[in-house]
Protein backbone atom coordinates (compact mmCIF):
# COMPACT_ATOMS: atom_id res chain seq x y z
CA UNK A 1 0.00 0.00 0.00
CA UNK A 2 1.35 3.68 -0.91
CA UNK A 3 1.89 6.26 1.64
CA UNK A 4 -0.48 8.21 0.29
CA UNK A 5 -3.04 5.90 -0.22
CA UNK A 6 -5.77 8.25 2.03
CA UNK A 7 -5.30 11.48 -0.53
CA UNK A 8 -7.27 9.17 -3.11
CA UNK A 9 -10.46 9.52 -0.93
CA UNK A 10 -10.45 13.13 -0.47
CA UNK A 11 -13.37 14.47 -0.92
CA UNK A 12 -15.33 18.12 -0.09
CA UNK A 13 -18.55 18.45 1.22
CA UNK A 14 -18.19 20.74 3.79
CA UNK A 15 -14.19 21.11 3.94
CA UNK A 16 -12.02 22.74 1.81
CA UNK A 17 -8.70 20.03 1.21
CA UNK A 18 -10.74 16.61 1.45
CA UNK A 19 -10.89 16.18 4.61
CA UNK A 20 -14.68 14.69 4.80
CA UNK A 21 -13.62 11.85 2.33
CA UNK A 22 -10.27 10.77 4.16
CA UNK A 23 -12.58 10.91 7.24
CA UNK A 24 -14.84 8.64 6.45
CA UNK A 25 -12.89 6.40 5.06
CA UNK A 26 -10.79 5.90 8.47
CA UNK A 27 -14.26 6.07 10.31
CA UNK A 28 -15.27 3.10 7.45
CA UNK A 29 -12.27 1.12 8.49
CA UNK A 30 -12.86 1.33 12.48
CA UNK A 31 -13.85 -2.10 13.71
CA UNK A 32 -16.53 -0.78 15.91
CA UNK A 33 -18.03 2.55 16.20
CA UNK A 34 -20.39 4.40 18.37
CA UNK A 35 -21.13 7.53 16.06
CA UNK A 36 -19.99 10.45 18.75
CA UNK A 37 -18.02 13.12 17.46
CA UNK A 38 -16.54 16.47 19.65
CA UNK A 39 -15.67 19.16 17.23
CA UNK A 40 -13.77 21.98 19.38
CA UNK A 41 -13.74 25.19 17.30
CA UNK A 42 -16.82 24.33 15.46
CA UNK A 43 -17.73 28.15 14.31
CA UNK A 44 -20.89 28.18 12.45
CA UNK A 45 -20.81 24.29 11.83
CA UNK A 46 -21.12 24.79 8.42
CA UNK A 47 -17.81 26.68 7.03
CA UNK A 48 -15.07 24.53 6.53
CA UNK A 49 -16.29 21.86 8.70
CA UNK A 50 -14.90 18.57 9.45
CA UNK A 51 -18.09 17.20 11.35
CA UNK A 52 -21.45 18.39 9.44
CA UNK A 53 -21.07 15.79 6.58
CA UNK A 54 -20.80 12.92 9.27
CA UNK A 55 -23.71 14.36 11.28
CA UNK A 56 -26.02 14.78 7.84
CA UNK A 57 -25.06 11.66 5.58
CA UNK A 58 -23.72 8.82 8.86
CA UNK A 59 -26.44 10.35 11.80
CA UNK A 60 -23.68 11.09 14.55
CA UNK A 61 -24.21 12.70 17.60
CA UNK A 62 -22.14 15.57 17.72
CA UNK A 63 -21.10 17.96 20.66
CA UNK A 64 -20.22 21.54 18.64
CA UNK A 65 -18.16 24.00 20.68
CA UNK A 66 -17.57 27.44 19.80
CA UNK A 67 -16.15 30.11 22.17
CA UNK A 68 -17.09 33.44 19.95
CA UNK A 69 -20.26 34.47 21.20
CA UNK A 70 -21.12 35.51 17.28
CA UNK A 71 -20.30 32.40 15.85
CA UNK A 72 -22.14 30.50 18.45
CA UNK A 73 -25.17 32.09 17.77
CA UNK A 74 -24.97 31.45 13.64
CA UNK A 75 -24.25 27.76 15.02
CA UNK A 76 -27.18 26.89 17.51
CA UNK A 77 -29.71 28.39 14.64
CA UNK A 78 -27.76 26.36 11.96
CA UNK A 79 -28.66 22.85 14.71
CA UNK A 80 -31.83 24.01 16.49
CA UNK A 81 -33.96 21.42 14.66
CA UNK A 82 -31.47 18.44 15.27
CA UNK A 83 -31.50 16.75 18.44
CA UNK A 84 -28.77 14.74 18.05
CA UNK A 85 -26.60 17.99 18.26
CA UNK A 86 -25.04 19.83 21.02
CA UNK A 87 -23.85 22.83 20.75
CA UNK A 88 -21.39 24.30 24.01
CA UNK A 89 -20.58 28.44 23.97
CA UNK A 90 -17.31 27.67 25.69
CA UNK A 91 -13.47 27.96 25.45
CA UNK A 92 -11.68 24.57 25.50
CA UNK A 93 -8.65 25.80 27.51
CA UNK A 94 -5.51 23.29 28.72
CA UNK A 95 -6.00 23.97 32.57
CA UNK A 96 -8.81 24.17 34.33
CA UNK A 97 -11.13 24.28 31.07
CA UNK A 98 -9.82 21.19 29.44
CA UNK A 99 -12.53 18.93 27.91
CA UNK A 100 -12.47 16.54 30.57
CA UNK A 101 -13.89 18.77 32.87
CA UNK A 102 -16.39 20.45 30.04
CA UNK A 103 -17.84 17.07 29.58
CA UNK A 104 -17.92 16.62 32.70
CA UNK A 105 -19.69 19.54 33.62
CA UNK A 106 -22.57 19.65 30.36
CA UNK A 107 -22.36 15.69 31.42
CA UNK A 108 -23.21 14.41 27.86
CA UNK A 109 -22.62 10.97 28.74
CA UNK A 110 -19.70 10.61 26.29
CA UNK A 111 -18.37 7.56 25.35
CA UNK A 112 -14.59 7.57 26.46
CA UNK A 113 -13.52 5.96 23.01
CA UNK A 114 -15.87 8.35 20.90
CA UNK A 115 -15.16 8.15 17.37
CA UNK A 116 -13.98 11.33 15.91
CA UNK A 117 -12.23 14.27 17.75
CA UNK A 118 -11.82 17.58 15.90
CA UNK A 119 -9.90 20.28 17.02
CA UNK A 120 -9.41 23.71 14.67
CA UNK A 121 -8.72 26.17 16.87
CA UNK A 122 -5.83 28.14 14.80
CA UNK A 123 -3.17 28.18 17.51
CA UNK A 124 -3.38 26.17 21.06
CA UNK A 125 -4.92 22.80 18.89
CA UNK A 126 -1.78 20.36 20.16
CA UNK A 127 -1.77 21.78 23.59
CA UNK A 128 -5.87 20.81 23.85
CA UNK A 129 -5.15 17.69 22.92
CA UNK A 130 -2.61 16.60 24.74
CA UNK A 131 -4.68 17.45 27.84
CA UNK A 132 -7.68 15.22 27.43
CA UNK A 133 -6.87 12.24 29.99
CA UNK A 134 -10.34 11.16 30.47
CA UNK A 135 -11.26 10.07 26.71
CA UNK A 136 -9.08 8.25 23.73
CA UNK A 137 -11.02 9.22 20.35
CA UNK A 138 -10.33 6.66 17.65
CA UNK A 139 -9.61 9.26 15.12
CA UNK A 140 -8.66 13.09 15.78
CA UNK A 141 -7.88 15.45 13.54
CA UNK A 142 -5.88 18.76 14.46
Amino acid sequence: MKNNWLHDHSANIYTQFGEDGIINKILSMLPETNFVCIDIGAHDGITCSNTRNIIFNENYVTILIECNKKRFEELTSNYKNNQNVHCINEQVGFNESNLDLLLNKYDLNVPVDFDFLSIDIDGNDYHIWGKINNYQPKLSLL
